[in-house]
């Protein structure tokens, strides 16, 4: 049997030794320290959070596409001023953004083809549709303003 080699008297075989690198240890220690000194560093102070406020005490949803068409469908709405604009409450009327933002939802819906789930899909397809109508009606109405005023 040749595995007890190293068991019998005078035979040549010596276990090897055995080495750990630990360089990674120290590695994760000294990114640590670097992350550690960063927290501790006071921000410069660059004017109000970008939100208005201190962040939300609570977890934000997972990111999903239902919620992101939704919100960029709110934005269209706004550049075609059905609905006013959160921080200055006034509707504004900005057909430019509002054809933009269609745009983006109609390369969206062109790229994800095949890849939603028939929810996502059918979320999509629903609010361009409204989006596409509601955009024609407000020009057909902004046409109509013009000629008479």
């Amino acid at each position: 049997m040749e595995d007890n080699k190293k068991d019998e008297p005078g035979s040549s075989w010596k276990e090897p030794e055995k080495r750990v690198d630990s360089s990674w240890k120290e590695q994760v220690e000294r990114e640590k320290t670097v992350e550690q000194t960063k927290e501790r560093r006071p921000r410069a102070d660059t004017g109000p959070e970008p939100t208005g406020g201190p962040e939300p005490a609570h977890e934000l949803p997972p990111a999903e596409l239902a919620p992101f068409v939704a919100s960029i469908g709110a934005q269209a709405m706004m550049g075609l001023g059905l609905i006013p604009d959160p921080v200055s409450g006034e509707k504004r009327l900005n057909l430019e953004q509002a054809r933009y933002l269609i745009d983006v939802l109609s390369m969206l819906q062109e790229k994800t083809e095949g890849n939603l789930t028939e929810e996502e899909a059918q979320v999509l397809k629903n609010t361009l549709y409204d989006l596409k109508m509601t955009f024609v009606r407000v020009m057909n109405t902004q046409t109509q303003q013009d000629q008479q005023g």
